[in-house]
This record gives C-alpha cells, sequence and structure tokens, in this order.
C-alpha cells in the first residue's frame, strides 16, 4: 500500500507520513501538537522504532491523555496507526519496552481534569510539574467539594471572632444542651491551587459536640467588653471533625 505523504490519525492526533529509502517515517512534529510521536519503519526488512515525547507545559487534558496512552502502551505493547479514510491499520509496532508510569501524578491530573470539566475553568500546571504538599491538598479538597458536595476535615480547635451577644447566646446554649451543634454559612468560600483562586460559593459549616477552649476568659470578655464589641472564641469539637457541606455541587 502506497502512503507517501498520506495523513493519518493516532488517537485523533494527525501524523505525516514520508518515505526515503524504503525507511517509512511517521510524525506529529510539524502539528504544533503537545505531543511528538515518530515511527520509523525499513519496509524491506519490517523493522522498525519509535519514539514518544511530550511538552511538559502543555494542558491537564493533555497530560491525562498522555497517562492513559503510557498505561495503554504498557498493557498491550502494540500500537496501531489507523488511515482516518479507510478507518483501518495500515502499520502496527511491538513495543518491548515499557514507558515510565507515575500513579501519584496520574491521581493528581484525573482529579484536575475532573475539577477543570465541574467549574468550566481552566488551571494552569507550576514550572517544572512541581506540586506542593499544600497544592496536593487543596487539590483533594476541591474534587472532594465538587465530586460530593462536601469536605470532612479534621482540626484541632476553631478559633472565630463574634459579637458580645452571639457569645452569650453561644454559653447559655452549651449550658442547656451539652449536644449542642454551631452552623454557620459563607457565601463566597474558596481554594487555592498553584496559585489560583478556585471559587466554590456557599459553604455551609456544622460543629458538634463543641467543648469551650476559653470558657473562663470568654466569661470575663463578656462582663468587661462594651455591648458593640467583638470576642475572639475558641472551641474544640468532641469528635475532631468540622464539616462543610457546599450546596451547589450536592
Amino acid at each position: 500500500m502506497e502512503i507517501d505523504n498520506t495523513d493519518c490519525y493516532f488517537d485523533n492526533l494527525q501524523f505525516r507520513g514520508t518515505k526515503i529509502n524504503n525507511v517509512m517515517t511517521i510524525s506529529t512534529e510539524d502539528r504544533n501538537l503537545p505531543f511528538l510521536f515518530e515511527f520509523k519503519v525499513d519496509e524491506k526488512d519490517r523493522a522498525g522504532n519509535f519514539k514518544i515525547s511530550m511538552d511538559k507545559d502543555t494542558k491537564i487534558k493533555n497530560h491525562l491523555k498522555w497517562e492513559k496512552f503510557t498505561r495503554a502502551i504498557n498493557t498491550k505493547n502494540q500500537v496501531f496507526i489507523i488511515d482516518n479514510n479507510i478507518k483501518k491499520p495500515i502499520m502496527s509496532f511491538q513495543s518491548d519496552f515499557a514507558l515510565p508510569e507515575n500513579d501519584k501524578w496520574y491521581g493528581i491530573i484525573k482529579k484536575l481534569d475532573y475539577i477543570e470539566k465541574s467549574l468550566g475553568i481552566e488551571i494552569d500546571l507550576p514550572e517544572n510539574l512541581s506540586i506542593s504538599d499544600d497544592d496536593a491538598k487543596n487539590i483533594d479538597s476541591v474534587f472532594k467539594i465538587v465530586s460530593e458536595g462536601k469536605n470532612d476535615l479534621k482540626v484541632n480547635d476553631i478559633g472565630f471572632t463574634v459579637s458580645k451577644s452571639t457569645v452569650k447566646q453561644l454559653i447559655k446554649q452549651k449550658n442547656e444542651n451539652e449536644n449542642s451543634v454551631i452552623r454557620f454559612s459563607s457565601k463566597n468560600t474558596s481554594i487555592v491551587i498553584f496559585g489560583k483562586k478556585i471559587d466554590l460559593g456557599v459553604c455551609n459549616t456544622t460543629i458538634e459536640n463543641f467543648e469551650f477552649l476559653n470558657k473562663d476568659s470568654l466569661i470575663s470578655s463578656i462582663e468587661k467588653s462594651e455591648d458593640d464589641e467583638d470576642i475572639e472564641v475558641k472551641i474544640i469539637p468532641e469528635d475532631g471533625k468540622l464539616s462543610h457541606i457546599f450546596p451547589d455541587y450536592s
């Protein structure tokens, strides 16, 4: 079959084929794509090789395609090149090596891709693909929020500032009911990933079965403060959990 200067497709990536001295070269190099595939086949000896690489600065969705591709290669060890005009394979290559896989990176990329699609945004990956522990935790949090509509956090203690009248009400509520619950809402919640603020909308927070960390100082503050003053409150959730509900995603 003559396929000189014929466009072929691999996973929706267009290739250009050329032939010199019985050696067929099929490459994406001139297509300005984030992937570079180059296949060389000696038609006389039926021997060939290929090299595969990608631009590390490419978008998240392409990193995900790349990770899926490497796993497909490592599982099947065979690559087919399909002529898009006839929808049939015109060449196949047997791989005798394994492409590197990073399961942790793959998991992060899948979560980032889901976040982008769910929120209709685009997130730029950091330079050299270096992801800090804080960014990894924030990615997990945002993924959990947009996929489940909630995010439960482990905390040691919680501090907030409220009016004098609210503090008095909290103390009264706790004295009347040991299993008191605090609920409050935030209209504009956001989490930062790679320096980009990800807006997540309304967040309803619930704190169950809490104890005051500074009850004596609270009572003292109530006695000394003016009615229009705010007072700092510190509490400890009995189960060490803080429950965040995001109604836009639940």
